[in-house]
């Protein structure tokens, strides 16, 4: 009698675990596109757009807003490549703006890498952006950020 009991739970557990996973569906390419906003720290945001048959990442910003006149400086980070289910995986990218250079060498040399899981219900998640050395030392881009409905 036992042995059925354990059985039928462990029946029960699979479809429910089977069910749950079906439920959260992986985004698309397409579906990612659009700036994100990171959760509780407006001014920090994560553009996706697609280019040449890869996504390209922009993420901007990166200090606290709650640091007031301490806050450091926007630092601005690019990368480019392809989701391997929910996730990307990429190196820095060269960037080029009135205030600050990285250049391609520079990039290929140090090898910084960004990685951003993406989640159902328009989430975003950045998990690694090696910004040491980079941006500014209190910049900080890790965290969960949220699209922005478009206009």
């Amino acid at each position: 009698m036992k042995l059925n009991y354990h059985i039928a739970a462990a029946t029960l557990l699979a479809w429910i675990v089977a069910w749950h996973s079906a439920l959260a569906v992986e985004p698309t390419s397409q579906e990612v596109l659009g700036l994100y906003e990171i959760v509780g720290n407006t001014g920090t945001t994560l553009q996706v757009k697609a280019e040449n048959g890869q996504l390209t990442l922009e993420l901007s910003g990166g200090g606290m807003a709650s640091e007031g006149a301490a806050v450091s400086g926007d630092c601005l980070i690019v990368g480019q490549g392809k989701m391997e289910g929910n996730r990307l995986a990429t190196t820095f990218s060269a960037v080029e703006t009135d205030t600050f250079s990285y250049g391609s060498d520079q990039a290929k040399n140090e090898g910084r890498k960004l990685e951003i899981v993406f989640e159902p219900d328009n989430k975003a998640k950045v998990v690694r952006a090696d910004t040491l050395g980079y941006c500014g030392l209190a910049t900080e881009f890790t965290g969960e950020y949220r699209r922005k409905p478009e206009k």
